[in-house]
């Protein structure tokens, strides 16, 4: 029987060493892309400092609700 295509990838992730958990603000180079993508579509130079992935919407209004 064939393990499933995520039990390989966890199975990976193991072996790489991919086993902590990620920045607070977001991987950087998720951040980066994110920044160049908005860049590029706005036509509006957005520093990847100014950048924070949330896990969720909610996650997002409570930190900005926070930061008010």
């Amino acid at each position: 029987m064939r393990r499933p295509i995520y039990s390989d990838a966890a199975v990976q992730a193991l072996a790489d060493g991919e086993t902590f958990y990620t920045p607070n603000r977001g991987v950087p180079e998720l951040r980066e892309a994110l920044a160049k993508y908005n860049s590029e579509l706005y036509g509006v130079e957005i520093e990847v400092d100014r950048i924070t992935v949330t896990a969720s919407g909610m996650s997002a209004m409570m930190l900005a609700h926070q930061l008010l």
